[in-house]
């Protein structure tokens, strides 16, 4: 069976569209529900276009999780950076290291959650 709906002519226009469609959806998504909520929209998003699933799934929600966290440090004036570093007891310059664990922990479950609709479109492939 053929799920492919999108059908660009390149390989990175394809990469960047499905990298696109997963920052947009999964962003979209979390405002209305719980974090976990990108799992399934990764995976449904992996299972249209059938390409490189982890590092797509990986980069977009690494990259959405990551802006975002910035996003609102900055709304905040660094409060809630400054108090995080404050309780793990690391030095003043290390709240930034923050984003990067939530920047990694986002982009962890998108390249799961990817991988997985990549492996149950394969069920559905004829080999």
């Amino acid at each position: 069976m053929k799920f492919n709906i999108f059908r660009p002519k390149s390989n990175s226009l394809h990469n960047l569209l499905q990298f696109t469609f997963m920052v947009v959806i999964s962003g979209f998504l979390s405002r209305l529900f719980p974090f976990w909520i990108i799992l399934p929209a990764t995976a449904i998003v992996a299972f249209l276009f059938n390409k490189s699933a982890f590092a797509t799934g990986f980069l977009a929600i690494g990259f959405l999780w990551l802006s975002y966290a910035i996003w609102l440090d900055q709304q905040n004036q660094q409060i809630l950076s400054r108090q995080i570093a404050l309780l793990f007891q690391l030095p003043e310059y290390m709240d930034k290291f923050i984003f990067v664990i939530t920047g990694f922990m986002g982009a962890f479950l998108g390249g799961i959650g990817a991988a997985t609709g990549r492996s149950f479109r394969r069920l559905f492939e004829r080999y």
